[in-house]
């Protein structure tokens, strides 16, 4: 079984017809993002894609960046499913979201100690791999908190 965000990539490429390349062409992501996330055999991911990574997948179906991140949330095994994420992410701060994924996350036992990202080969400026860590998360609440106290 694989993560929801590999299937739903799957299925809508297949829907299309569409190859990997054709993915590259509508979302102007790499070949190696677009490759690892086709490829991905997981049953949950530890990370988050990059926003451009979401907005890419969007764009090239057509379909909301909500939806397609509402999938990725799915992906990591915190009990969302992606209607219940998208129904729910239009209308909560962006505190709110965050504090959501650090509980579940301290629930499923992961400190989110773990910032180092994981290296690929052309995956983005300085081989930075387009995924976000438990600890980035954490980071992105904190600075959402000093956001909004200003």
């Amino acid at each position: 079984m694989v993560n929801a965000l590999a299937a739903f990539i799957r299925e809508q490429m297949d829907e299309r017809g569409w190859r990997q390349a054709d993915l590259v062409k509508g979302s102007s992501l790499s070949r190696q993002v677009v490759s690892k996330l086709y490829n991905d055999r997981r049953e949950t991911v530890s990370r988050l894609p990059e926003k451009e990574t979401i907005d890419g997948l969007g764009r090239a179906f057509g379909i909301p960046s909500s939806f397609v991140l509402g999938k990725a949330v799915e992906a990591l095994g915190l009990g969302f499913t992606s209607g219940d994420f998208v129904n729910e992410v239009t209308s909560a701060s962006d505190r709110q979201l965050l504090d959501e994924i650090e509980e579940r996350l301290r629930k499923r036992g992961d400190d989110g100690g773990d910032t180092t990202a994981t290296k690929a080969p052309g995956s983005g400026p300085d081989n930075v791999s387009p995924m976000r860590t438990a600890g980035d998360m954490q980071q992105m609440q904190k600075k959402a908190a000093t956001s909004n106290d200003e």
